[in-house]
């Protein structure tokens, strides 16, 4: 049986993490002999392909050039002719063991679509949740909207067929953040859906630290900048308007607290609304910044 299912993996010093992930892969429920793995190191430091070696269902690739959209195209001028299928994922999420049987069922139907999968944040640290891990849980990931509403999904959790790849193209290597965004307007161009099916699961661990929340913010922001000329919601958060919403305090989250999956304690949920609070005035801060002309380029976060 010839491998007709790639998962494209990009990945940049996670070694450990990588290996949970390839653990569950091993544990998929359609046959090994199907899937094609590959891994593409994004000039890691970590020993990447001794970990890969390890998984005979694997294939390592090296890509120099900084930024996982870069990785993912490596992987994609690389595909084996049999690969008809292909899903995205990073190395720090564990897919369910019916992730991709779940995602086929809807490809082989029609192949001429994209499916943004559920991402699932748990915390991962023992005893009390921090605060940010509590935010994470609310916040991160909101695949359905992105999919519905903004036709894309993030490549934590993303299938697709080659057809697709071959009218659309692949990613736009000039970004370290919102590539997937760009992908998807091409996929709205083309007018390929993006559909959300909840079955098709992976899970993410919670950011623990303030730090990586405002990392990401710079990342995210970095990337809508670089767009705002192609993608009219990229430009839109740059605008006045969008800069005077931005420092209104985030009533609505008010609602999402009070209904928190994991339940919350008043004290909690004052400190998770001066979280959200802070982060979208961190983020304003950053626009302006971009705009003021004193941020040049995105980082590589």
């Amino acid at each position: 049986m010839s491998a007709d299912v790639a998962i494209i993996i990009p990945t940049y010093n996670e070694v450990n993490r990588l290996g949970q992930c390839l653990d569950a892969l091993a544990t998929q429920t359609i046959e090994l002999e199907r899937l094609f793995v590959m891994v593409v190191d994004n000039n890691s430091s970590d020993n990447i392909q001794h970990c890969v070696e390890r998984y005979s269902f694997c294939h390592y690739l090296f890509e120099e050039q900084p930024g996982s959209y870069c990785a993912r195209n490596k992987a994609l001028n690389e595909l084996p002719k049999s690969i008809k299928y292909i899903g995205f994922t990073d190395a720090d999420c564990l897919p369910q063991p019916d992730w991709i049987e779940n995602a086929l069922q809807h490809l082989m139907k029609q192949p001429l679509q994209a499916i943004a999968g559920n991402v699932e944040v748990y915390v991962e640290s023992q005893g009390q949740p921090s605060i940010v891990e509590l935010y994470e849980v609310l916040r991160a990931f909101p695949q359905q909207f992105y999919a519905e509403q903004q036709h894309f999904g993030v490549t934590a959790n993303l299938f697709t067929s080659r057809a697709v790849i071959d009218q659309v193209g692949s990613f736009n290597t000039s970004l370290y953040s919102g590539g997937d965004l760009e992908w998807g307007t091409r996929l709205k161009t083309a007018s390929i859906p993006v559909n959300y099916a909840s079955e098709v699961r992976v899970c993410h661990p919670a950011r623990q630290r303030l730090e990586q929340l405002t990392r990401k913010i710079r990342r995210t922001v970095g990337g809508a900048y670089r767009q705002r000329e192609e993608l009219p919601e990229c430009a839109a958060l740059f605008r006045w308007t969008a800069l005077i919403r931005g420092i209104i305090p985030p009533v609505k989250s008010l609602k999402k607290l009070a209904s928190h999956p994991m339940g919350l304690t008043l004290a909690q949920k004052c400190r998770i609304f001066g979280l959200f609070t802070f982060l979208k005035w961190y983020q304003v801060a950053y626009r302006v910044k971009y705009l003021l002309g004193l941020q040049k380029a995105d980082e590589r976060l």
